[in-house]
């Protein structure tokens, strides 16, 4: 997993003085933008991160690069190699084009296309604005820009929930994979087609932040396995993301651990502090996997049998208890009700975790 890289960069608010500015909300407002590179960000990368986005307080971040499987390499110290490429972009005011063959784009600043923003001008002909760029009005980025922007469209079309997925708790299904280098890692299936299946090509580490359905929004690729050759074989070779998925663990597979790599942590920590930001979560079972309700707790709190959240663990697990017994199959219930007991503690306990990290 050495292909994705995270970082960082603070966003200070604007005073008074900047209310003439064009300013983002989230610059108004201070926080954190955040990117996810496919390669090692340093001064000399000039390309497009391959998503990014806001995290609104150093909790909130936690929680996004939890989601996203990046835990262990967040950095927020804004002095850390890993974060200078972010905030030079961060830094920069002005506004920019990215063409890319016949159709261009003007975004406001770095920042609002890292935000995720809409462009302020899209068009597909060629009448660029080279005034513009000759008067310094705009300066030119690579076609990277635009293209990362048009990915990202596309992807969030390919992975949004469909009607009857929003409002009920929905079981992810998982592919094992090993890389070209030989390390083991999981895969959340985002879609089943006919002919594909549809996998996210980030790999994703099994923990509480697996139930927010916000790495749909995040996501780097997404490869396209031949469904029939998986289903017959259990097995297939994908060449663009240099990994073999599997439908069943493969012999000897073994998570692959980033605190045990001795390159990955050379390169992180170098003249720099290590920083740890990994909650001791209990693990839930790689095979019991769901992805609840956008913005709704009620799924939760009817599973297990509770009026409102809970405030102590021992309530929670009082509650998961009584729940796992009345929905166990041995006892009378059913698998996707047990499953969903559980998705609910460990629903909570991720939420009670981070508002003891908040205080």
């Amino acid at each position: 997993m050495k292909d994705f890289y995270l970082s960082t960069a603070p966003l200070p608010s604007s005073t008074a003085a900047d209310q003439d500015a064009m300013v983002t909300w989230a610059e108004r407002q201070g926080g954190y933008l955040w990117c996810l590179w496919d390669i090692a960000p340093s001064p000399d990368v000039r390309r497009a991160p391959v998503t990014s986005g806001y995290a609104a307080n150093q909790a909130d971040m936690l929680v996004t690069a939890h989601a996203l499987g990046m835990t262990n390499r967040l950095r927020l110290n804004s002095e850390h190699h890993i974060n200078e490429r972010l905030a030079e972009l961060a830094a920069d005011p002005r506004p920019f084009l990215s063409a890319s063959g016949r159709r261009w784009a003007v975004w406001a600043s770095p920042a609002s296309y890292l935000l995720d923003q809409q462009p302020l001008a899209m068009r597909e002909d060629d009448d660029i604005p080279q005034q513009s760029l000759a008067r310094g009005d705009l300066i030119r980025r690579p076609a990277s820009f635009l293209s990362r922007h048009l990915a990202r469209r596309r992807l969030k079309r390919l992975a949004s929930l469909r009607p009857a997925e929003r409002g009920s708790p929905a079981a992810v299904s998982l592919l094992y994979a090993r890389d070209r280098y030989g390390r083991d890692t999981l895969h959340r299936v985002i879609r089943h087609t006919p002919h594909r299946v549809l996998v996210d090509v980030l790999p994703f580490r099994p923990g509480p932040a697996f139930l927010h359905p916000v790495w749909r929004q995040h996501l780097v690729d997404v490869a396209r396995l031949p469904r029939a050759e998986l289903d017959a074989n259990g097995v297939v070779d994908h060449r663009p993301s240099s990994r073999v998925y599997y439908a069943a663990p493969p012999p000897d597979f073994h998570l692959y651990d980033e605190l045990a790599d001795d390159d990955f942590d050379a390169f992180m920590n170098e003249d720099s502090p290590l920083e740890h930001h990994a909650w001791q979560d209990p693990q839930p079972e790689i095979d019991a996997v769901i992805e609840f309700p956008p913005g709704d707790a009620s799924w939760a709190l009817d599973a297990l049998g509770l009026i409102e959240p809970p405030t102590a663990p021992a309530t929670l697990k009082s509650a998961y208890r009584r729940a796992a017994r009345a929905s166990h199959p041995d006892r009378g219930g059913s698998s996707l009700a047990f499953r969903t007991a559980r998705a609910a503690y460990d629903f909570f306990i991720f939420n009670l975790h981070l508002l003891a990290h908040r205080g």
